[in-house]
C-alpha cells in the first residue's frame, strides 16, 4: 500500500549515558517517518491543514527484541495499514543492519480544528488511492489496556514549554515521555 523505508543517524544526544537510544527520540524517529510516508501519500500536513484538520497519535504499541543500544544507525520501515470509520493505522519495523530488533503499531485520528471534534476518517480518505479500509492481518500488534497504578510515589505537574509543541501547537507525543 505504501511501504516506506529510511535509515536514520543516532545521534549522542538522542541516547542516555549508557549509550541507549532515548524512548523520546524513538517516538521522534516514527513520527518523522509517518509524516513524510503521509505526505508522499497524499493525506500528510499540506493535505490536512488545507482541509482545517490535524492527525493525533492516539495511540501505540511497541515491542523489542532487543532495545537500541550502543547503536549508531537504525533502519525504519513504515507503512499506512488503512482506516475505519474514526482511525487510521500505522505498522512500523524497526532494524539493526538486517535484523528485525522492534516492531510498532499505532492508531491515529484526525481532528476537526475549527470545532475540535473528531473527524470521518473514512469520508476524508475515501478518495485516496494509497488508503483503504483496514483489513486485520495475523501477526498485528494488539493494543492492551494499560493498568493504573493502585499508588504513586512520586507525582510531578509539568509546565508546558515551547519546545514541547508541534506544528498543531498541541504537545507533541513524544513530549509525554
Amino acid at each position: 500500500m505504501g511501504l516506506f523505508e529510511e535509515t536514520v543517524k543516532i545521534r549522542y544526544s538522542e541516547m542516555d549515558c549508557d549509550l541507549v537510544l532515548k524512548p523520546s527520540a524513538l517516538l521522534q524517529f516514527l513520527q518523522d517517518l509517518a509524516s513524510d510516508n503521509a505526505e508522499a501519500l497524499d493525506f500528510g500536513y499540506s493535505y490536512i491543514v488545507k482541509h482545517n484538520l490535524a492527525w493525533f497519535l492516539l495511540k501505540y504499541r511497541i515491542e523489542f527484541d532487543n532495545y537500541p543500544e550502543g547503536l549508531y544507525e537504525l533502519t525504519i520501515k513504515t507503512e499506512p495499514r488503512g482506516y475505519n470509520k474514526l482511525f487510521a493505522f500505522r505498522d512500523f519495523v524497526i532494524l539493526s543492519g538486517d535484523r528485525t530488533i522492534g516492531r510498532a503499531a499505532s492508531s491515529w485520528a484526525l481532528v476537526d480544528l475549527k470545532n475540535k471534534n473528531m473527524a470521518n476518517v473514512s469520508e476524508v480518505l475515501k478518495d485516496n488511492k494509497y488508503m483503504k479500509t483496514v483489513e486485520k492481518r495475523e501477526d498485528d500488534l494488539n493494543y492492551g489496556k494499560i493498568r493504573i497504578p493502585e499508588r504513586f510515589d512520586i507525582e510531578k505537574t509539568f509546565e508546558i514549554r515551547y519546545d514541547d509543541l508541534d506544528v498543531n501547537k498541541h504537545v507533541n507525543n513524544k513530549s509525554y515521555i
